[in-house]
């Protein structure tokens, strides 16, 4: 299962003269899976592709996995946390039974299906997770939604991994273990940090 800030394939060229904050990686927030719904609900009836690198999900195209999961993790402050993830896999491949592009209408029935079958929650973080079957997976993120042509066009964004507690303010730089002023949990779909360790790999 994805760490919603802590993900990497990061395209060629990404993070050119190293890290900092402004490429670090988010640590919260990011579109919920009832937000995706509702911005395709102004799209019903045109047709889905995904836009991902330099690339356009194939006609043949077709969602292999619909996930929902409970996560809870340690950070490298030693800060425990716990977030709702939806994730979608899809299988970027030219062979399908239509040959056609999947519809906005079709992507919307089966994330109502995933609600009441398997309680995906509408304020969990949507992840997308893409293959065209030969490449490793790669993780993203959701960036925007476009009309061109009728077409309706997610475009994703990659996944960075993050020094959680340097992106949440905690520490100034990278490596600087000094104690710093706990953050409150934050409340909502993204990660929860919750008062403890202070410093990085600690």
């Amino acid at each position: 299962m994805t760490n919603s800030a802590s993900n990497s394939a990061n395209p060629a060229g990404c993070c050119s003269g190293g890290p900092t904050m402004a490429n670090a990686g988010a640590a919260t927030g990011g579109m919920t899976l009832g937000g995706l719904m509702e911005a395709l609900g102004g799209t019903r009836g045109s047709d889905l592709a995904f836009v991902y690198g330099d690339r356009v999900t194939k006609p043949g195209y077709h969602i292999t996995e619909f996930k929902f999961a409970r996560v809870t993790g340690l950070d490298c402050g030693a800060n425990v946390e716990s977030w709702t993830e939806t994730v979608l896999q899809l299988w970027d491949i030219e062979e399908s039974v239509t040959g056609e592009h999947m519809t906005v209408n079709k992507l919307l029935g089966i994330g109502r299906k995933a609600i009441t079958a398997v309680g995906a929650e509408p304020s969990s973080r949507v992840v997308f997770e893409v293959s065209d079957g030969c490449d490793a997976m790669r993780i993203f993120a959701f960036d925007r939604l476009e009309i061109a042509d009728g077409l309706a066009l997610i475009h994703l964004k990659v996944e960075v991994s993050a020094c959680k507690p340097l992106v949440r303010g905690i520490l100034n730089v990278p490596g600087s273990c000094g104690p710093k002023p706990a953050n409150p949990a934050v409340q909502g779909s993204g990660p929860v940090s919750r008062p403890a360790a202070t410093k990085c790999c600690g």
